[in-house]
Order: structure tokens, then sequence, then C-alpha cells
């Protein structure tokens, strides 16, 4: 996916105003989201760039968001910076066990890690979980000497909010006038949802039940069908009836998609905010 930011209008070189940034980074390429400039054009407001980045080579990806960063903030005074790191160098603890002193001990099971990786951590607000992650540091490097200092998070820390949570469960059983396609009416329904956030090369699956969270990790994927297998281990591993769950989609209404999941999942499926939406949407909370 690509942008319409890659030509740039000469009214844009005069723009000064100050604005907020906030780019939603994986492995494959980025997306961003602008506020604080109401007369910026919206085709500078949000957008996304895709990299084929199979080799998961980190100093082509720098140099990749080097190149759009520059007609991003074109003409732009930046003051605030957001990082938001959308990769699966992560791990989530209860908050009652977390020791930072072992850090790297959490994510030894689940990635690789190296003796240089520094972690970081985010206590995530009214859920008892901490979010540990490793940052990218050419990426840091590139937007300390860009921007100066910037704040950054791991995507978990917004996805596994309490605020972004109780929006989800109410659209999720129509509760909400754009949601469609669910045959459950009532919250009070006995029920798991799955929420599934879908990017271009990789999904993010949580899920939970009586607003606990039960399950949370992200996939790599190639084709649709590659959704739906994951979708079913996580619910074989889990011991969840598929047809007492309800899925929600993370992206724009892929009708074969919804299809394969009513045929060999459950009925209970909906389409909610894009990617581009939810990016949006975490700055809203």
């Amino acid at each position: 996916m690509t942008n319409n930011l890659d030509v740039l209008t000469d009214s844009s070189k005069n723009h000064s105003t100050s604005i907020f940034l906030s780019i939603l980074l994986d492995m494959n390429g980025f997306s961003f989201y602008i506020s604080g400039a109401n007369d910026l054009p919206d085709a500078r407001k949000q957008g996304a760039y895709s990299f084929d980045n199979t080799e998961k080579n980190l100093k082509e990806l720098a140099y990749f968001l080097k190149k759009k960063l520059r007609i991003i903030d074109h003409g732009l005074k930046i003051t605030k910076v957001e990082l938001v790191y959308n990769h699966h160098l992560f791990a989530l603890v209860p908050q009652e066990v977390f020791d930072p002193k072992f850090s790297k001990d959490y994510l030894k099971y689940t990635t690789q890690t190296f003796e240089t990786d520094i972690f970081k951590h985010d206590v995530i607000s009214n859920t008892g979980i901490v979010s540990v992650f490793i940052p990218l540091m050419n990426i840091h490097n590139l937007l300390l000497k860009r921007y100066g200092a910037f704040e950054y998070k791991h995507i978990s820390s917004y996805t596994l909010t309490s605020e972004l949570n109780k929006k989800v469960f109410r659209s999720s059983l129509g509760l909400e006038s754009h949601q469609k396609n669910l045959s459950l009416e009532t919250e009070s329904d006995f029920y798991t949802q799955l929420s599934i956030w879908c990017f271009d090369s990789h999904i993010v699956i949580k899920g939970s039940c009586n607003h606990q969270l039960i399950f949370y990790n992200n996939f790599d994927f190639l084709s649709l069908i590659d959704i739906v297998y994951y979708v079913l281990h996580v619910l074989n591993d889990q011991n969840i009836e598929a047809q007492k769950s309800v899925i929600v989609l993370y992206q724009s209404c892929n009708e074969e998609l919804l299809q394969l999941l009513q045929k060999y999942i459950t009925p209970n499926v909906s389409f909610t905010l894009t990617s581009a939406q939810i990016h949006y949407q975490i700055h809203q909370l």
C-alpha cells in the first residue's frame, strides 16, 4: 500500500504549523497520523507505506522510514513525536510478579534476544498487565536526530487498555450503529470475543471473556486462509467453543475473509475500524 504523499504541492513548503506526529511501525512498513494542523490537507494527515522487508533488515527499514519522513513532515514544525511499535518482540507479564531486572528473561522464550538489546516496559492501566518489549535503536537514533526527544510504546499498551476494550465490547454485540452481521443482541450473553487487528503481513489476536484477557499474540500470514488457521488454533488451544465466540476484525471489509470466518468458525463476525483508523482512535483515549 502506498500513499499519495509522494507528490507534494508548493503550498506545503510554507506550512509552519506546530504538530504532533505519531508513527505506527512494524517490520514491513508504517502508518502515520498527524494532529494539530487543521489547515493541512487530509491526504497529509494520515497514511501508510509498505516496505518489502522479508529479510527483516533493520538498516533498510530505517532508511525507508527516513526517506518517507522527508515527505511526511515537509514544511511542518514537529513539536511532539510518538513511536508505536507493532512488532513481535514483546511479552505480557502479570504486574504483580513483574520485576524489571528480569525483562530479558520474559522475552527469551518467545523471541531471540542479544546482549546489546535494550528492554522497555509499559504498565497498562487498569489491566494488571505489563508489556515488555525491545525498542529498535537504529529507528530511535533516526528519530532523535530528526526530532529530538520522543515518546514510544508497544501497540499492546493501546489494544489492551480498558477504554478501548469497552468500546470494542459494546460494538461487537451490535450496540453501535455501524456494526453489522452479528446475531448476539445483549451484553449478558456468555461468549468469548476475539479481536483481530489485521495489518499487511501480520495479525494481532486478543481473546477475552467477561472482560478478562485470556489470550494475546501476533502471527505472520501470507494468505487469508492463514488467518482462519490461526484463529482455529487459538480456539483449540484455549478450549473455546467456536459457536459461542464473537470475532471483531479491525480492517476494511473483506468479503472473502468474512465468508471464510463465517464458514469455518462462527457466523458472529463484524468489521470495525481499519488499521489507519485505529491508529487515529488510540489518540482519542
